[in-house]
């Protein structure tokens, strides 16, 4: 049975399609509190992805009150025990590819390439401006349903606000395509261009 390259090309496409859709894995805006906290941390558990998946994206509302705010940076940790209530990151997965400010009433959008994701493990969130001692000041959403993170935000490692918040942000993703999808893509996709 012959399978013609251009057929294996189709294949790799609608393979690739079927797992390059992005999602939102957590969404806790709009903000409906803000707060300075010192080294920044936010732990939040991947749940619904389906399998492995990119962080596209992770968008987080700056503060409701006025204050001038730092160009800062999105980083993301496996965390080590795999406890969303304790503050213990481990190896850092990437950082985010832009820097923002934080400012008043307004979403920032922080872009991340090549940080994987797992169903069901924990990561941990960190805000930084690359210096010590930094208290960024940041949209927080009441815990709900609708809005749980699966996770703690904590200030110098350490539990705030009763649990009771989360930070104000939306975390988007994308599928990771298997390698045979992306080898019958690159396969096919020669074939139709020596065809032509």
């Amino acid at each position: 049975m012959k399978i013609s390259l251009s057929t294996m090309a189709i294949a790799g496409l609608v393979g690739f399609a079927g797992v390059s859709e992005a999602g939102v894995i957590v969404d806790t805006l709009p903000a409906d509190d803000r707060a300075g906290i010192a080294d920044y941390g936010q732990t939040f558990t991947a749940n619904g992805l389906g399998g492995e998946t990119n962080v596209l994206t992770i968008e987080i509302e700056g503060p409701r009150d006025n204050q001038l705010a730092d160009f800062v940076s999105v980083e993301i940790y496996v965390d080590t025990d795999g406890d969303q209530s304790t503050w213990d990151p481990g190896a850092m997965l990437g950082v985010s590819t832009n820097t923002a400010q934080l400012l008043d009433l307004t979403v920032s959008t922080f872009n991340l390439a090549g940080v994987e994701l797992a169903e069901g493990d924990v990561y941990g969130l960190k805000i930084s401006n690359g210096s010590l001692g930094f208290a960024p000041r940041v949209g927080l959403k009441k815990f709900s349903a609708l809005g749980n993170t699966d996770g703690t935000v904590f200030s110098a490692g350490a539990t705030v606000f009763g649990d009771n918040y989360d930070t104000a942000m939306r975390i988007t993703t994308g599928a990771v395509p298997e390698p045979a999808s992306f080898a019958l893509l690159a396969i096919g996709g020669l074939a139709l261009i020596r065809r032509k």
